[in-house]
């Protein structure tokens, strides 16, 4: 696995001395979540790093990241709210209107994932998977 598993003793060891660091929950939340496959984990650490998402560099991303563990594990309704914070600090950020798009299509609310799709489009508007999406929510395959 590379070297993500030193990494992650390092920074769950400095962990120890400040468990609430946001960019170091961040960092743990990463690497269990896109290395480790450890989603409930990872949900945690996004959470205590988004406590204090004001010390994080780029907050939208964490905000994003967790949306999309939460979207993993099966909360839909829970990723859609980590998407639109994501997008309330970011609204160029086309992966969380996509993301959520595939979200309200999970829930059965055709309508705002189209609505979503339509942003992410105004933001790509060439996209090929979005306009493939936008496609089949429009004929209802989605």
């Amino acid at each position: 696995a590379g070297r993500h598993d030193d990494a992650l003793r390092h920074l769950t060891h400095a962990l120890q001395h400040t468990p609430s660091a946001p960019l170091l929950n961040y960092m743990v939340a990463s690497i269990l979540h896109q290395h480790k496959r450890d989603l409930p984990s990872a949900t945690k650490h996004y959470q205590t790093a988004l406590e204090s998402e004001g010390e994080l560099p780029d907050p939208a991303r964490v905000h994003y990241m967790h949306g999309n563990a939460q979207l993993t594990l099966g909360y839909p309704e829970e990723a859609r709210r980590c998407y639109r914070r994501a997008t309330e600090r970011d609204p160029t950020l086309y992966s969380a209107h996509r993301e959520s798009a595939i979200a309200f299509g999970i829930e059965g609310k055709p309508s705002k994932a189209e609505q979503h799709l339509r942003k992410a489009l105004g933001i790509r508007p060439n996209d090929p998977d979005c306009l493939t999406e936008l496609a089949a929510v429009l004929i209802g395959g989605a």
